[in-house]
């Protein structure tokens, strides 16, 4: 059953939405994702197509075309589990791995030592993040329905998302999105998103728990690796003594206490690289 929407209130809805988006300051980057720059593209089209006296049919099934694969692969590489819908949960991610201006203070700075200006301007961000994020599949196809008198398009709350295992830091960030998800105002969260970032960092950090350093060219990166070996420490027997040194010049070294470099030797499969990826 097709249930539609007074098209005037959707379109400001939708109106209100591309605005939104084209206004962001510190967390404009977010507009560089391919599932964003997609959903941008299909409100401009959706938008242009109300004025037109001709068929926007086509114009709109592109833009249409590219935002649901690009989120249905978003979906697919996903290993977390879904909060609101696929965009949303989408949309919520982005915003917790963000790497800004604000986001990279927050990690080092409690939030009352950050400048006001860069506070308000993230709170104000985060009100017009909260407008594409109440964007739902029922008001755009309604739109669309209308604006192009077809019926047959077909909505992206079903797409696959399978989560897999949470670490301690995925339930963290899973809770923190679903009250981000809930919240009626996320400017209100500014204080507890400063305190995510403080606590798991932004940017490739917080997408990843573990790397691998890379040097291609002169000035090397980091990359990320999405499925780390699962083994912990007191998975490798017959080896206290070497663990127990592992373990205490890592919290020196955390602690901002000297530490050594470390020289791991030992025969082949006696967990010499099991204990250093730990």
């Amino acid at each position: 059953m097709v249930v539609t929407v007074n098209l005037r209130e959707a379109l400001n809805r939708l109106r209100k939405a591309h605005r939104s988006a084209s206004r962001l300051v510190l967390y404009r980057g977010i507009r560089r994702d391919p599932v964003v720059h997609a959903l941008a593209e299909l409100l401009k089209s959706v938008l242009a197509g109300e004025s037109l006296s001709s068929d926007p049919s086509d114009g709109i099934a592109g833009a249409y075309s590219s935002f649901f694969t690009a989120l249905a692969e978003a979906a697919r590489k996903n290993p977390h589990p879904s909060v609101g819908s696929p965009w949303q949960s989408h949309l919520l991610e982005l915003v917790l791995n963000d790497e800004n201006s604000f986001s990279r203070l927050a990690e080092e700075y409690p939030l009352e030592e950050i400048g006001e200006s860069i506070a308000r301007q993230a709170g104000l961000d985060l009100q017009r993040l909260q407008d594409l994020h109440a964007l739902d599949t029922a008001v755009l196809l309604d739109v669309i329905r209308q604006v192009t008198s077809e019926i047959d398009w077909v909505g992206w709350d079903q797409l696959l998302n399978l989560p897999t295992g949470e670490s301690s830091q995925e339930n963290t960030r899973i809770r923190f999105k679903r009250q981000l998800h809930e919240s009626q105002d996320w400017s209100s969260q500014l204080a507890e998103l400063a305190t995510v970032y403080r606590a798991f960092g932004s940017g490739i950090f917080s997408r990843f728990q573990a790397f691998h350093w890379e040097r291609p060219d002169q000035r090397g990166h980091l990359r990320g690796i999405p499925e780390p070996d699962p083994i912990r420490l007191e998975d490798l027997i017959g080896c206290e003594d070497q663990k127990g040194w592992l373990v205490r010049n890592t919290s020196f070294f955390l602690d901002g206490c000297p530490a050594n470099n470390v020289l791991v030797y030992g025969d082949r499969g006696t967990g010499k690289s099991s204990a250093i990826k730990l």
